[in-house]
């Protein structure tokens, strides 16, 4: 093999390596139980591929809210963060990141009213890189530390702290490249259900050091979440097979509001409780019965550490 043809081989086993990279993000998916552009919904999403941050009221580079809003929401992090070449937030110390949503049973929403049955339910999904070496076992944490919903003026909600998520979920973790080279890449999805919360909310969480957030979205439906049987089978117990049937038609087993009465619910008997049958968390029966559906979580092969995923009844 000649120079030439040997520097045409590593240049395009160069390429190679670069696209398989980054196209591994991004892995975010639609929310379960509802559309974007739904009724009583918000949907919004920031993007350093598409906006350049600012460390202050950042508005989202896509958004749809059904009914409208009179106010956007904003994005900002809080110093020592900086505004990195890449756009996206960057620090070598720890910093708080927060996004101010505005829901449509809040001060400046339109829309409602709502009864105390009704509740919101948030999915927040984020996107960052980690400058740790990959052949050192990893990043040292998930990425970002205790994420949580909290009023506009930071006061806590209920069901809105990091303990109480409904799941924390890896979408992907691989490596793209970056001007410094190969480095980590993390993509998680976080869900919660604030129980009698209409009004409006902020999205915050702490970065660990040495992290840059590229890519957030934060999805909300106000929904009512009583008076739904979660045996959506009839078949007596509340399993698996109820979260088969809700899936396969949300709308009719009552949404995003259904998939919480089944939560709740899962692996209850007739007349049975949860906590006397001993029965698995829904994490497991979710992901194996999804995937046989082809609803699972999406993953591609990156040199990827094992998926992590954790999800409370």
């Amino acid at each position: 093999m000649t120079a030439r043809q040997m520097l045409a081989t590593s240049v395009c086993l160069l390429l190679i390596v670069a696209c398989q990279a980054v196209a591994a993000a991004i892995n975010f998916q639609d929310p379960v139980g509802w559309s974007v552009g739904d009724a009583d919904s918000t949907f919004q999403e920031w993007d350093t591929a598409v906006s350049a941050y600012s460390l202050s009221a950042t508005p989202p580079s896509s958004s749809n809210v059904n009914p409208a809003i009179s106010s956007p929401p904003a994005l900002g992090a809080t110093p020592p963060a900086f505004v990195a070449g890449s756009g996206g937030y960057y620090s070598f110390e720890d910093y708080q990141v927060s996004a101010d949503v505005f829901n449509h049973g809040g001060s400046a929403g339109i829309g409602g009213p709502y009864s105390g049955n009704h509740g919101t339910r948030i999915y927040v999904q984020t996107s960052a890189t980690m400058n740790v070496d990959v052949n050192d076992g990893g990043p040292a944490s998930v990425f970002p530390d205790r994420l949580e919903i909290v009023m506009h003026d930071g006061s806590p909600l209920t069901g809105g702290d990091n303990g109480s998520a409904l799941q924390v979920t890896q979408l992907f973790l691989g490596e793209v490249i970056t001007s410094f080279g190969l480095v980590p890449l993390q993509e998680l999805l976080f869900e919660f259900w604030l129980p009698g919360y209409t009004d409006d909310f902020r999205v915050q969480f702490e970065s660990i050091s040495h992290t840059s957030l590229l890519h957030l979205r934060v999805d909300s439906s106000i929904v009512e979440a009583t008076g739904i049987d979660p045996n959506f089978d009839a078949m007596g117990s509340i399993d698996g097979f109820d979260f088969l049937t809700w899936q396969r038609d949300p709308e009719t087993y009552g949404g995003a509001a259904g998939l919480e009465a089944w939560e709740q619910a899962f692996g209850t008997p007739p007349g049975g409780n949860l906590a006397a049958v001993g029965v698995p968390e829904p994490t497991a029966t979710i992901l194996l019965l999804s995937a046989s559906l082809g609803f699972g979580v999406l993953r591609r092969s990156c040199r990827c550490w094992p998926y992590q995923s954790q999800r409370k009844s």
